[in-house]
């Protein structure tokens, strides 16, 4: 999650999950702007890791398309990466 294509105002909820099921995973890092990055480091190896966060600064980034990069580092520095398309459409000011 989130959906590529997909739409979103305000923060943006981020899971990610990763397999690695002979080697275990050792990291998985999402890559939010080119100066931003989140690292979820696994303890002892598992088959299967996963992390979830709530991108707060996602509702302050121009609206239109964006990127995120999923990188996935094994046990043994294998890695494997997934880009994903998302849309900021923030959400109209209420006028009065």
């Amino acid at each position: 999650r989130p959906l590529a294509g997909q739409h979103y105002s305000g923060p943006l909820q981020i899971a990610v999950a990763a397999s690695s099921p002979t080697n275990g995973v050792r990291e998985i890092t999402i890559q939010l702007t080119r100066h931003s990055r989140v690292h979820f480091v696994s303890k002892g190896f598992p088959s299967t890791f996963r992390g979830a966060m709530a991108w707060q600064a996602a509702k302050t980034l121009a609206p239109g398309p964006h990127k995120i990069k999923i990188i996935v580092t094994d046990k043994l520095g294998n890695v494997a990466t997934r880009t994903i398309s998302i849309v900021h459409t923030p959400s109209a000011s209420p006028t009065r």
